[in-house]
């Protein structure tokens, strides 16, 4: 399959240096900030803003670092636009029917089974709909496709595409059931980490069948979408 169109979205090498100092510090530090100031507010902000804080940042940051690479990708989508939409929506649906088949297959294997993430957005949202709305459809699918499979996975395709395609999806997979290690069972976190192998998959293979990025930010934001419309 022609990689050429995939090839031509190579970021440069400043974007790749503070998009991986950005990546570090909000995984392992800025989480711990936002956690601290909170702490010392006469009235400390609920969980969701906090977690709206952290998206609206996360995103404002991948804007600044990452703005020749969107522009290009944005520019690109005049001519782009079929290859993206004929890459988003069939992987859209495979990506759908093998994650419910999974969640079926999962539940036979643990009857009480029910995804943690899942469980801690519903949550929140069920404390502030309208900022985990805002923050999970419009902030998370940008800043997340751009550092999995902008930063990662175009960035270490040359060097090894089987390199790029494991460690995409396995970091993608990591950032999302993490921080809940030790709060469940050993089974529960290894089947939930599971469960974003197939999206990571698509996501990764949206973005190297169209060569934009908007195409797995496409797919994201439809999943995430569906997801707060059932919660809703």
């Amino acid at each position: 399959m022609d990689l050429t169109a995939f090839r031509q979205t190579e970021l440069g090498l400043r974007e790749k240096l503070l998009g991986s100092g950005w990546l570090l510090f909000q995984v392992t530090v800025f989480p711990r900030l936002l956690a601290m100031g909170n702490g010392m507010l006469p009235v400390p902000l609920p969980a969701s803003t906090l977690n709206f804080l952290f998206f609206s940042v996360n995103a404002g940051a991948m804007a600044l670092i990452f703005r020749c690479y969107l522009r290009a990708m944005l520019a690109r989508l005049k001519t782009d636009l079929a290859g993206v939409i004929s890459a988003a929506v069939p992987l859209f649906f495979a990506y759908w029917l093998v994650n419910v088949l999974l969640f079926y297959l999962f539940q036979m294997a643990d009857p009480s089974f029910a995804n943690i993430n899942d469980q801690s957005v519903a949550d929140l949202c069920a404390e502030n709909y309208g900022l985990m709305f805002i923050g999970t459809v419009f902030f998370v699918p940008v800043t997340e496709e751009v550092f999995h499979r902008g930063l990662i996975f175009r960035g270490l395709y040359d060097r090894s595409p089987a390199a790029a395609w494991i460690l995409s999806v396995t970091l993608f997979c990591c950032i999302h059931v993490m921080g809940y290690l030790g709060q469940c069972g050993g089974l529960t976190f290894f089947l939930c980490f599971l469960q974003y192998v197939p999206a990571g998959i698509a996501l990764a293979a949206a973005y190297r069948l169209s060569g934009n990025i908007l195409a797995p930010i496409l797919i994201h934001t439809l999943s995430n979408l569906l997801g707060m419309l059932a919660l809703r």
